[in-house]
């Protein structure tokens, strides 16, 4: 073999090596791509359903649609990239597709599952925003429709805000603290008269806690009221008491 020959038979070989590792790399890469896609994609998914399910009792039907196409857009990125979701996702898409018929299955469904402390549920709430900031990006959410979903999650927080006080409110009253539960009620109503225009249930809310401060205002005067009775009644008889009792120490001593 002559010397070109063999150089050119290294050339050769070096340029498959390169190939090889060139492609050996690419798959790598795909590889790293797909796994990364897999656990941003379902961990996108599962964090839908948790915002989904803590959040189902103080959001309106529009955004229990918005999450559950947040979640079959997140669906479709997966296959798409020919990934198949795993065990948990898949039952969560599958879900959000009976939301898409019914939203009111989602608040049945919340209402099984474990309930999350007031200020989780609130963080929950707050980060349906980044959500319909990211739909925007996407172009999967027009800006009008951004903030309509904005407005939806405003009144959520509000809800969610007004059902925590509320049910303070009723567990006081339970307990016969009143005025502390009167306290808890006009938080209640401080909130809804700061939000305009109110939906149709929380116009409700708004009237209904307004009459139960009113009652249980009148039930707390009436009580002020006979506990001042009641204490002049046992300073009228202290007095009487005393009396009686000065009279039988001169009736005593003239006796003597």
């Amino acid at each position: 073999m002559s010397i070109s020959s063999l150089i050119l038979a290294v050339v050769l070989v070096c340029t498959l090596c390169i190939i090889s590792l060139w492609l050996v790399q690419l798959k790598r890469q795909k590889a790293i791509e797909k796994a990364r896609k897999t656990i941003i994609y379902n961990a996108q998914i599962n964090q839908l359903l948790q915002i989904a399910e803590a959040t189902a009792q103080y959001i309106d039907d529009q955004l229990i649609l918005f999450l559950a196409n947040r979640i079959d857009y997140s669906a479709q990125l997966l296959y798409r990239s020919k990934i198949v979701p795993d065990k948990r996702s898949q039952n969560t898409i599958e879900q959000a597709q009976n939301w898409v018929l019914d939203p009111k299955s989602l608040r049945k469904q919340a209402r099984k599952g474990k309930k999350e402390s007031q200020q989780k549920s609130l963080n929950l709430l707050k980060s349906i925003i980044q959500h319909i900031r990211q739909g925007v990006l996407e172009q999967q959410v027009s800006r009008s429709e951004a903030k309509l979903l904005a407005h939806s999650t405003r009144f959520g927080r509000i809800k969610l805000n007004c059902f925590h006080y509320q049910q303070a409110a009723e567990e006081a009253l339970r307990k016969g603290e009143l005025t502390q539960g009167i306290d808890s009620l006009k938080k209640v109503t401080t909130l809804l008269n700061k939000a305009s225009p109110l939906p149709k249930d929380l116009k409700q809310q708004l009237i209904s806690c307004q009459d139960l401060i009113d009652k249980t205002q009148l039930t707390l005067n009436d009580e002020r009221e006979n506990t001042g009775s009641k204490r002049l009644e046992e300073e009228f008889d202290k007095e009487e008491e005393l009396d009686q009792k000065q009279d039988w120490q001169k009736k005593q001593l003239y006796d003597q």
